[in-house]
């Protein structure tokens, strides 16, 4: 079976820090990828290859996303994902600029425990700004907008569990000009999922308990809240849930792509790593997550359609 390219990164050339985030992550010129980030995984987490794996999965489902690769640098594992914004002639508004013009006293430098990032506010934002979907969206209605593909964004979190879509995770791209129309950009920033922060004894323990996978599923915070003021923020799985009773029409056309998704081609994904990027136990627990998201979901699915 062919593998993931692995990009070797020169250390000798140049980087310049990205400053937003809580990451090491560089940007870097690679070709023929042509201006790239360069994600390093915090110690003793998966996150690079959870990072991967979320973005094939992404592919599977039709979900717009950004691309990421296996890289090497300096001995050090990392991602790379190449630019979806073009600086000559376009900007990125992200999430926490655009909430303080409607939301009186938001914080935008507080990316969790934020009550005020609520569903409804997001949605009335994207719809408020008439923001597109992403150039790069196939096979989708006709009338599907940015806000229709980001319920499929919040699906694909509940697929994998990603607890990282705060205010910083989505924004809007615009051109700089004054007629020029506003798109949603692809998903990106998926490393919170899959369990990727779980050592492999914790990994096997889970495995071997029943009912644990599908308690860890339920268990993860999302950086959503349902009202403002909430005590704490939903698993993306009961996001899903509440959000898909208020646009049944977008949460259904993606919770179909969910339950059309095979799993043998999501474990070929996992195949496709090489050789002591995963381990056996990681690529177990996230297939495993995946089956049982895959099953609440589809109970969603069957309550919205009834």
């Amino acid at each position: 079976m062919v593998k993931y390219e692995v990009y070797p990164i020169d250390t000798s050339q140049d980087l310049w820090e990205e400053a937003m985030g809580g990451k090491e992550k560089f940007w870097i010129d690679v070709e023929p990828l042509g201006r790239c980030l360069l994600k390093f995984p915090r110690p003793n987490t998966g996150e690079t290859w959870a990072e991967k794996a979320v973005a094939e999965i992404a592919e599977l489902l039709g979900v717009p996303h950004a691309e990421y690769n296996l890289a090497e640098c300096g001995g050090r594992r990392a991602v790379l994902s190449p630019e979806f914004l073009d600086r000559t002639c376009e900007f990125y508004a992200h999430g926490n600029e655009l909430l303080p013009a409607i939301i009186r006293d938001y914080d935008a430098g507080r990316t969790f425990g934020q009550s005020q990032h609520t569903y409804q506010v997001v949605i009335q934002v994207l719809r408020y700004l008439s923001v597109l979907s992403p150039e790069c969206a196939r096979h989708l209605p006709d009338s599907a907008n940015g806000d229709f593909v980001f319920c499929g964004y919040l699906v694909l979190d509940a697929l994998v569990g990603n607890t990282d879509r705060h205010h910083e995770n989505w924004g809007v791209i615009g051109r700089n000009q004054p007629s020029g129309n506003l798109r949603l950009p692809p998903s990106y920033d998926h490393a919170s999922s899959l369990g990727r922060e779980l050592q492999d004894e914790k990994r096997l323990d889970k495995l071997n308990r029943p009912n644990a996978i599908s308690s860890y599923v339920l268990k993860g915070r999302s950086p959503f809240y349902w009202c403002e003021g909430d005590r704490r923020g939903l698993s993306p799985i009961e996001l899903v849930h509440r959000a898909s009773r208020v646009d049944a029409d977008a949460f259904k056309f993606w919770l179909r792509r969910v339950l059309a998704l095979d799993m043998q081609e999501v474990s070929a994904i996992f195949d496709m790593f090489p050789d002591g990027w995963v381990s056996q136990a990681s690529v177990d627990f996230a297939l495993q997550f995946v089956h049982c998201s895959m099953r609440i979901l589809g109970q969603i699915e069957s309550d919205i359609s009834k």
